[in-house]
């Protein structure tokens, strides 16, 4: 998939990508933030037969400014942050 972010005159930082199901453990954001308290939201792609609705992969519990940790290897998700 392809990543990528946007900033915006006023600081504002939104970053996007998709993560496959064998990537390491942790992901690399695009650009790194100023600060690590910012916004991380994820969408499953592939969950070999697994509900998706019930996954929350991206373990925004233990991030830092240049990226976060996958809560599970067995996923593929699209993801999204936002903060400054």
């Amino acid at each position: 998939g392809t990543n990528g972010y946007v900033k915006f005159s006023n600081g504002l930082i939104i970053q996007w990508g998709q993560v496959g199901e064998d990537t390491a453990s942790y992901v690399s954001l695009p650009r790194c933030f100023t600060y690590a308290n910012y916004s991380l939201a994820n969408g499953v792609i592939s969950d070999a037969g697994r509900n998706p609705l019930t996954r929350n992969i991206a373990a925004a519990y233990s991030k830092g400014a240049c990226g976060f940790y996958k809560a599970s290897s067995n996923y593929a998700f699209n993801w999204i942050a936002i903060g400054y």
